[in-house]
């Protein structure tokens, strides 16, 4: 039963975590010095924080419609 309580409320914090996570283990692509890496990592680490903001602002509000 204890299990029961110490679960999340919602799924908020595993997709804020799963998606820190993604950036941060993308993100050691910035540093590369080949040109063409360093712009594909910065795209992938902007691409899944962009989704998790308009997840948490705008599919919110539109819900709330």
């Amino acid at each position: 039963m204890r299990s029961r309580r110490s679960r999340p409320r919602s799924s908020g914090s595993a997709l804020l975590g799963s998606t820190l996570t993604a950036a941060g283990a993308f993100a050691a692509l910035l540093v590369h010095p080949h040109p063409q890496l360093e712009s594909f990592g910065t795209l992938v680490v902007f691409a899944p924080v962009t989704a998790v903001v308009v997840r948490v602002f705008v599919s919110s509000s539109l819900l709330a419609l």
